[in-house]
């Protein structure tokens, strides 16, 4: 349970994807109580059940374009606003084009009857 819960905030992001229970008091308390536990039971990686989910989840987060798309939804689409408005310019992009590919195909059609 340590390496999944390094500070205080982790326990509350735990704790609101409904991962971890918090019956004990706050995020603090619960971050102590688990740094202690962890202290008792010592694990061996060998034998650790889970061991390879945490290589496959740290091997996931390391890649590059998984990064990148997290800063992405982070940074700039943090409200369904931004998404929504990021949609609107494409697909007016989009519109624009294509009304500039017709323009130019009538032109031509025009030109050459």
């Amino acid at each position: 349970m340590n390496s999944p819960i390094n500070s205080p905030k982790d326990v509350r992001l735990l704790r609101r994807g409904g991962i971890i229970e918090s019956w004990v008091g706050d995020d603090e308390h619960l971050y102590t109580m688990c740094h202690k536990l962890f202290k008792i039971t010592l694990t061996n990686p060998e034998d650790f059940g889970y061991s390879h989910v945490f290589n496959d989840v740290d091997y996931y987060c390391k890649r590059r374009r998984n990064v990148w798309m997290a800063n992405l939804r982070r940074n700039y689409f943090n409200s369904p606003w931004a998404l929504i408005s990021f949609l609107a310019a494409v697909i007016l992009l989009l519109l624009t084009l294509a009304q500039t590919i017709f323009s130019v195909l009538s032109f031509r059609k025009v030109l050459f009857s």
